[in-house]
């Protein structure tokens, strides 16, 4: 791998990763932001998951062969925002576990890991899955009334209901329901628990633009420009 990026972009896209990887899961490559290159679309790829959320994100970025190693999130998103200059770059010998990133006359070399350690989710291909629209807006309307409590984890969840006429969410937390905004409230094809975290992910997508929603049997997913969030069924 060797890279020159927009640093303010891939530092933004590093922290966007680094909020969902746990910095204290056993799992040392969770921990981590997988990268990839890929040299047919010139594109490094940025993807963060903690098994209930994963985040995937894509820049445009010349390079002239495909690799893919594992980094500490958080400490790539801090070197990042340290390194000065409008542009870093990445390179790693083949084969080395280290990641160099230099920015002006400032420099960093940290561990890696190799690909091979990290759990990256299937992305599905959009014959499989149901087209939505309406999560972002559903997301802020119904977090407020899910529970804090991580003793109640199905109250934390907001409830998706696939009906006739299209997707309806509710969320209760014990004292306050948000009911399915509907005068008519068709009996539900199917029905799956949502997570906070991926709400709250979705939910940002409202400020900025959403390009396309999908919902699989097994996962739902929510794309937002050239990032792609998803959060198990």
């Amino acid at each position: 791998m060797k890279i020159t990026i927009n640093r303010a972009e891939l530092l933004s896209a590093a922290q966007r990763a680094a909020a969902i990887a746990p910095e204290d899961s056993p799992v040392e490559a969770l921990r981590g932001t997988l990268l990839e290159t890929n040299a047919a679309t010139g594109a490094l790829t940025l993807t963060a998951t903690n098994l209930e959320t994963a985040l995937e994100q894509s820049l445009s970025c010349p390079t002239a062969e495909d690799d893919a190693l594992v980094v500490d999130a958080k400490l790539l998103a801090g070197m990042l925002e340290r390194l000065p200059g409008d542009t870093v770059e990445l390179k790693r010998t083949p084969g080395v576990p280290v990641l160099s990133l230099r920015g002006g006359q400032t420099g960093y070399d940290v561990a890696i890991w190799e690909r091979g350690s990290f759990p990256k989710l299937e992305i599905p291909f959009p014959e499989d899955t149901v087209k939505l629209s309406g999560i972002p807006s559903m997301a802020r309307h119904t977090m407020f009334a899910t529970a804090e409590d991580k003793d109640k984890p199905l109250m934390r969840c907001v409830n998706l209901m696939f009906t006739q006429k299209g997707l309806k969410g509710a969320g209760y937390n014990g004292r306050c329901m948000v009911p399915p905004r509907a005068t008519t409230n068709p009996p539900a094809i199917s029905t799956c628990f949502c997570p906070p975290a991926p709400w709250r992910s979705w939910r940002h997508c409202v400020r900025t633009r959403t390009n396309s929603m999908w919902a699989s049997p097994e996962r739902t997913w929510c794309s937002c420009g050239r990032a792609l969030s998803s959060a198990p069924g």
